[in-house]
């Protein structure tokens, strides 16, 4: 498992060897590994029945978040301080789906939050608050029952399918001498979409099919 998650790499010599990131096929991949962990983390969280014990789950969860800020001054291991930096944003996410029920979604919370962030900007705090702020903010506007979002939702969910598919389409377009960001954004971005779409209709759609409902 560590050798799987954790050494390989996404540098093959000879690919794109006079780019501005010589030899790199998918930069983009680092944070899969630590995704993994998260999920792996939950999953157990789940077995253990720590899920269903919510303020357990809570109490465990606002602990992770206080440890990233806190990690750097303690340690500089690499995978345990990115796992707290990749692994916060998650939490949070978890945490709102746990408590679906209860946390209200609304403007004044969220102006709230801002505010909040912007005064612990000095401080170690930063970073958490400012997950949390950007969380809400995303789960606010993301359920916002406008007819424009909810038409677009019909499209499909083609985020994934950019996350994946950018930077080896970034660096084919480097290879081909689009190299300022506007010409390569200009090349990525539409073939970027376009394999998003496929990947979506043809590969992640299905494959929610075999998702369990939540009840």
């Amino acid at each position: 498992m560590s050798g799987l998650l954790f050494d390989f790499g996404s540098v093959l010599p000879g690919f794109f060897p006079d780019n501005p990131f010589p030899n790199v096929i998918n930069g983009s991949l680092w944070s899969l590994r630590f995704e993994v962990l998260c999920y792996i983390g939950i999953a157990f969280a789940g077995v253990l029945g720590i899920v269903a014990r919510k303020y357990l789950f809570l109490i465990l969860s606002i602990s992770f978040v206080v440890l990233f800020p806190i990690f750097p001054m303690i340690s500089s291991h690499f995978i345990i301080g990115t796992l707290l930096y990749v692994g916060t944003p998650f939490v949070i996410g978890a945490v709102f789906f746990v408590f679906a029920d209860k946390i209200p979604l609304n403007v004044t919370i969220a102006i709230i939050l801002s505010v909040v962030t912007l005064v612990v900007r000095p401080t170690l705090l930063f970073v958490p608050v400012f997950m949390l702020s950007l969380s809400y903010w995303v789960f606010l506007l993301g359920f916002l029952k406008l007819p424009t979002l909810l038409n677009y939702n019909r499209l499909g969910d083609y985020s994934y399918g950019f996350y994946i598919y950018a930077f080896p389409v970034q660096q084919i377009g480097a290879q081909m001498g689009m190299t300022t960001p506007m010409t390569n954004i200009l090349f990525a971005l539409p073939v970027t979409l376009f394999l998003a779409v496929l990947s979506w209709h043809w590969v992640e759609k299905p494959m929610l099919r075999f998702k369990v409902k939540r009840e």
